[in-house]
């Protein structure tokens, strides 16, 4: 059963308790979930603030300067949803903004959905808490009824997704039409082969990793056990075409070049040039060249597998996502 967003808020806002949607029992008994609910547990012995450092590697102010970077691309306004909001950050500060009605935070992990996010929520909103409306769930069944939400917003989340078409066409469901869909994601040029995917998903993780993440001692843990999926540019759009979703940016982030790098490949890429050598089998590339163009003056740039080069800068290499609903 679909519910409408007012009776949402209105049971949030009479018993201020995390709404409660169906998860397969399967999916819960998985290590991806449990092993992160134990997480949690530790989670909740910390403060709002340092949940949110441990947790997500932002403070609330870096979360606010991803929120002026969206704004840049998707006005924000009225009511949103965030597809696996993890401890509740982002939710939270974009909650805050003044045209944002509420957030509804959808979340699978039970103590991080029930525990963590209302207590990161709580100690960054304080008494505009309810704009934030946290929901045990999974992004692939939104208990919402159709065309109801004003935008989308995610970070780092669906490439968890193990069915993007079917995740996509639930967004594609719920969002109203003109409706904006903005995320930050892992997303790898098509040239990366199987072979490189599954090696990639099959990288076990280090003791210290294990230990930080609060994981039982000892727990040999692959990235594919995880739940990590590398989804590439094909992979992405193969989903985001079949939902109906039209796209209007594919870009990414980029760690900081600084000048003298710059300058070094503008002058290899003129001295290959004017000899006849190349960086690789394909040609010459100003990679870096057209990196610091972009970050520095914001030129509208792209990188060598076709992205186009983003001005923020981000050492996690994301890719962003700008999709509307026709």
């Amino acid at each position: 059963m679909k519910s409408n967003i007012e009776e949402i808020i209105s049971i949030y806002a009479t018993t201020s308790v995390t709404i409660e949607w169906p998860i397969p029992e399967m999916f819960k008994q998985t290590k991806e979930v449990t092993n992160r609910d134990l997480m949690a547990e530790h989670l909740l012995k910390m403060e709002a603030s340092s949940i949110v450092q441990y947790y997500a590697y932002h403070t609330f102010r870096e979360m606010e300067e991803w929120l002026s970077f969206f704004e840049s691309y998707v006005k924000l306004k009225g009511i949103g949803l965030e597809l696996g909001a993890g401890c509740g950050v982002m939710s939270s500060v974009f909650a805050k903004h003044k045209d944002v009605d509420c957030i509804l935070a959808v979340e699978v992990v039970v103590t991080m959905a029930k525990k963590v996010l209302p207590k990161v929520t709580e100690g960054y909103l304080q008494n505009n808490r309810q704009k934030v409306i946290p929901i045990l769930g999974t992004f692939d069944d939104l208990r919402i009824a159709n065309e109801s939400i004003d935008f989308i917003i995610e970070m780092d989340s669906l490439h968890h997704s193990h069915n993007l078409e079917f995740t996509f066409k639930e967004s594609f469901r719920v969002l109203k039409k003109g409706g904006k869909m903005i995320f930050l994601d892992r997303c790898h040029p098509d040239s990366l082969d199987d072979n490189e995917v599954n090696k990639m998903l099959d990288v076990v993780y280090k003791e210290d990793w294990i230990k930080h993440n609060f994981y039982p001692e000892g727990c040999v843990l692959t990235r594919r056990d995880n739940g990590e999926n590398e989804y590439r540019v094909f992979e992405w759009m193969r989903a985001i075409n079949g939902a109906g979703f039209k796209l209007n940016i594919l870009g990414k982030c980029h760690r900081r070049i600084d000048f003298i790098a710059a300058i070094k490949n503008l002058i290899g890429f003129t001295r290959d040039s004017i000899f006849g050598k190349t960086f690789n089998k394909n040609g010459a590339t100003l990679h870096e060249w057209n990196i610091w163009l972009a970050q520095t003056f914001g030129v509208n740039v792209k990188n060598k597998d076709g992205f186009q080069i983003l001005k923020k800068v981000d050492v996690g290499n994301h890719s962003l996502f700008v999709l509307e609903k026709p």
